[in-house]
């Protein structure tokens, strides 16, 4: 793991037409972003960034995915810096969904810092996630401007007036590097599957398993959905700390753990999983997952590349889940699966 305050960066020199492949390969290691520039005379510039020093056969891999650019890639470790704080400041509000209103933004003057309570704080939490009101700014006001709201109203009520005024419920999820605000396809195409499901056969009282919850997007929206209990996973500690003072700032508490599926009993005691996690790197807990959902259970994957539509359904069929339904958006894919009755 690298040190306390540093990251490390892999930088290259690759081929457009490697870009889909590089990009894959780099999530696979777990990268937190990728920049990709283009280059004078033609090709692109790659920077990918890392929490840990990637694979120790790193530049193997690469060769079998860029081929010669490979030798000329280099790794290097950096401090850290918060490369998305100019983002929140000017961010915009995201639709998402047919019931999301996302604001990726800085907390509003008046809002906790993530993880800081409110002086009236007190420490009742709802299950079905009803946020405070939040009181106007300017800053909020300006976002709505520039994302092309330009009802009067926003200015004295702010974005939760905004959420409301749409039909939608707004969820504060300041942009932290690889933690989604939704604006990533695979999360919008889990939640777009989640606004189907919920339409034909709700989520009033179910129990939902969010696989791989990050900034604990999927988690509040099955709240918001009337979930009864969800509990969000992810391998990663930083997720869930994150996922944690998200829980804070918006008033919705999911459960959250730290950790691989094995760590979970594999009793089926899930209604939904939502799983926004490339399944290849689930490995064996793909079967494990089988295994919590109740007879006639759904799943819904995402984090699946559109060309890897065919072998990722021929491996979730492998593992019990029959593939129902598809959606995709740009590159990416994602499938609601039923695990059917033994």
């Amino acid at each position: 793991m690298g040190a306390a305050g540093h990251h490390y960066c892999l930088r290259l020199s690759v081929p457009e037409a490697a870009e889909d492949a590089l990009v894959a390969e780099l999530w696979a290691w777990g990268t937190t972003g990728v920049e990709l520039q283009p280059v004078a005379g033609g090709g692109l510039e790659a920077a990918a960034y890392f929490r840990r020093p990637p694979p120790g056969d790193w530049r193997y891999r690469l060769r079998e995915v860029v081929g010669a650019a490979a030798a000329a890639a280099v790794v290097s470790r950096q401090p850290d810096r918060d490369w998305m704080a100019a983002y929140r400041r000017s961010a915009r509000p995201l639709a998402v969904g047919r019931r999301l209103l996302v604001d990726p933004g800085e907390p509003e003057p008046g809002e906790p810092e993530p993880g800081e309570p409110r002086a009236c704080e007190s420490g009742r939490r709802e299950a079905t996630g009803v946020q405070a009101a939040a009181s106007a700014d300017a800053d909020g006001a300006t976002r709505l401007r520039a994302a092309g709201f330009e009802d009067a109203r926003v200015e004295v009520d702010g974005l939760e007036e905004e959420a409301r005024r749409q039909g939608r419920r707004l969820l504060r999820l300041p942009a932290r590097t690889a933690f989604g605000t939704g604006s990533h396809e695979s999360t919008r195409l889990t939640i777009e599957l989640l606004d189907e499901l919920v339409d034909e056969l709700g989520l009033v009282g179910k129990r939902v398993l969010d696989v791989g919850t990050g900034s604990g997007i999927l988690a509040f929206a099955a709240l918001l959905a009337g979930a009864g209990r969800v509990l969000g996973i992810d391998v990663d500690p930083a997720a869930v700390l994150t996922a944690g003072q998200n829980r804070r700032l918006n008033r919705l508490w999911p459960n959250l753990a730290a950790g691989s599926l094995a760590a979970l009993r594999p009793l089926p005691v899930f209604d939904l999983a939502l799983v926004n996690v490339r399944p290849v790197e689930l490995g064996d807990d793909l079967t494990g997952l089988r295994f919590m959902l109740r007879p006639r259970g759904i799943a819904i994957f995402s984090g699946l590349l559109g060309a890897e539509r065919e072998s990722g359904a021929r491996r979730l069929e492998r593992h019990g889940f029959h593939c129902r339904r598809w959606r995709e958006a740009g590159e990416w894919a994602a499938v609601l699966a039923v695990v059917e009755a033994a």
